[in-house]
């Protein structure tokens, strides 16, 4: 089993992923209320995938790697208003044009300890996901292809993991891209900040908070086809005036596993 990880750690950690996140929807479908709490399971799959690899290969360096990219470095702070800026306000368009098209708005109800609890359980599930996809998957893909077609690989396995299924095909598929394009602003954040996963993380956070304050209960097939449509312009942008930082291979971010 070693040398199958250490000859194809990308596929082996997605394996992993699929078959832990199978394993914990169980409790998930136990506890029913969990979700009402914004706590789910499967969200520690990704962070549970890479603790199983850590001790298959017995390299501790896949772990110590990670736990140095959460720390607070003065040099990112900058980046903490820019995460917080285009994160909200792609949620925020997305929600007037909603809104415009006549979706109606859902209010995010509850006692202060409700929003408490649902906001904690948010960090650590974002953290927990962040650890995998970014902390791992990505920069291990990273050892052969260029950030942008590691960061469209990583959209598409992160988006297909959800199995948001309930969307409708086509609601599946448009949410696949904006999992995606997701990828591609939290890649460009994650190489300006040297692959700082405290600073994905808050962008993943400040993503789904935002969501449910604003997009509760529309994003539906046709809400996650404006979001898109949202990001798409944000993340031309962005791909644009960091072609270099997307073309170029950017071997000093690898997660080894040998």
């Amino acid at each position: 089993m070693k040398k199958v990880i250490e000859k194809y750690p990308a596929v082996l950690y997605y394996i992993f992923v699929l078959v832990i996140s199978g394993v914990l929807i169980i409790p998930q479908n136990v506890l029913s209320n969990a979700s009402y709490y914004s706590v789910s399971f499967p969200q520690l799959a990704p962070t549970l995938a890479v603790i199983s690899i850590c001790i298959i290969t017995k390299n501790r360096d896949i772990w110590i790697k990670i736990k140095k990219s959460f720390s607070i470095a003065a040099r990112n702070s900058k980046w903490v208003p820019v995460i917080l800026g285009i994160s909200i306000t792609s949620v925020a368009l997305t929600a007037g044009i909603l809104s415009l098209l006549g979706f109606s708005y859902h209010p995010w109800e509850g006692s202060i300890a409700f929003y408490i609890v649902n906001i904690v359980a948010i960090i650590f599930g974002c953290m927990f996901e962040e650890i995998g996809w970014r902390g791992f998957l990505l920069p291990t893909l990273g050892t052969k292809y260029t950030p942008f077609i590691s960061t469209l690989i990583v959209g598409f396995l992160w988006g297909f993991w959800h199995m948001s299924f309930n969307l409708g095909i086509f609601g599946f598929l448009i949410f696949i891209v904006s999992a995606m394009e997701l990828s591609i602003l939290m890649t460009w954040v994650y190489y300006k900040t040297d692959g700082n996963l405290l600073c994905t993380t808050i962008w993943h956070v400040s993503i789904n908070t935002t969501n449910q304050f604003l997009l509760r209960g529309r994003l539906t097939a046709e809400g996650f086809t404006v979001l898109v449509a949202v990001l798409t312009v944000i993340c031309l942008f962005v791909v644009i005036f960091n072609k270099e930082l997307f073309l170029e291979k950017k071997t000093n971010f690898e997660c080894d596993v040998i």
